[in-house]
């Protein structure tokens, strides 16, 4: 996939932040909450699926989903074309694990044994807590 940052939270002084997400076929997060970070996705492109809870979303282009701060969820895309999405995470931090993760691509595959381990570390970092597997079914 790939993110544009639109809005971090130094230009907002910490208060709330905006990225642009493309998230390829196939692509999709773990079972995970933030228990310190409301997010909310605006779909550009594509079907957005998203897990909220015990409710699942498909998410054509012009929907919106809002996701409150401790709320357990998982999002993806399931379907055969990429997927464009704003996210908004309020307050701003969140963003800097896209730019974690962009590094960490550039000094590992993910094949390599350690690569999962440090992805789960960089999670870490930034209000996201892992609570398992999610395979986008209901």
């Amino acid at each position: 996939g790939a993110v544009r940052f639109l809005v971090t939270s130094e230009d907002t002084g910490g208060e709330w932040s905006l990225v642009e997400l493309t998230e390829m076929p196939g692509q999709k997060t773990t079972w995970h909450r933030h228990n310190h970070t409301d997010q909310a996705y605006y779909v550009l492109e594509g079907v957005f699926t998203a897990k909220v809870e015990d409710k699942v979303y498909e998410l054509p282009a012009g929907s919106y989903i809002f996701i409150p701060r401790g709320t357990p969820h998982g999002q993806g895309n399931f379907g055969t074309v990429p997927v464009k999405v704003l996210l908004t995470n309020t307050p701003g931090g969140f963003e800097r694990y896209f730019r974690d993760r962009a590094e960490l691509f550039k000094t590992m595959k993910p094949d390599h044994p350690d690569f999962k381990k440090r992805l789960k570390e960089l999670r870490g970092k930034v209000d996201a807590e892992e609570l398992g597997v999610w395979d986008g079914q209901k």
